[in-house]
């Protein structure tokens, strides 16, 4: 017997991507940032560079920024489009994946590198704003309608009895 274990439905969005001349680069769908498996991750890493130890991807020692946008990659971007390379003088669409992600942000000009993995932890943290606030703002008014008395009973004071 198998058990199947499915992954918790974690709040996305789409967001659009602009240059500096605010010309459309892409569309990115983004996990919000308490992502379980980023903030793993992001501890890990946090850990590994303040004991002075380093990542290693594909036999290469990465520094805490490109590590960083490693998991931004794999785990905060789940889709993309619109995203195009260019190599040897021609423009294609990519598709994502977590390793093209992961080059463009570590290499790229175009999407401006590291500056796209900080745009993109940005708008993770905008999305999980907006739902802790729509969560706060459920439990509120769910708090208020559930013990079942009379508001207005609560603020009549008892009549006192007479000792006579």
């Amino acid at each position: 017997m198998a058990f199947a274990i499915q992954e918790p439905k974690m709040k996305t969005e789409w967001f659009d991507y602009l240059n500096e001349k605010k010309e459309k680069q892409g569309s990115f769908h983004i996990h919000t940032i308490a992502h379980p498996r980023f903030q793993v991750e992001f501890e890990r890493i946090e850990e590994v560079y303040s004991a002075g130890k380093f990542v290693e991807y594909k036999g290469t020692e990465l520094t805490k920024t490109q590590a960083i946008l490693q998991i931004i990659a794999k785990y905060l971007i789940v889709d993309w489009k619109g995203v195009a390379i260019e190599e040897n003088g021609e423009t294609k669409d990519v598709e994502y994946d977590a390793e093209t992600a992961f080059n463009i942000m570590r290499w790229g000009v175009d999407l401006s590198g590291a500056s796209l993995g900080g745009w993109i932890m940005g708008k993770a943290k905008v999305i999980q704003t907006e739902a802790d606030a729509r969560k706060a703002e459920v439990v509120g008014k769910s708090e208020n309608s559930t013990d079942g008395q009379n508001s207005e009973n609560k603020l009549l004071k008892k009549p006192k009895k007479s000792s006579t």
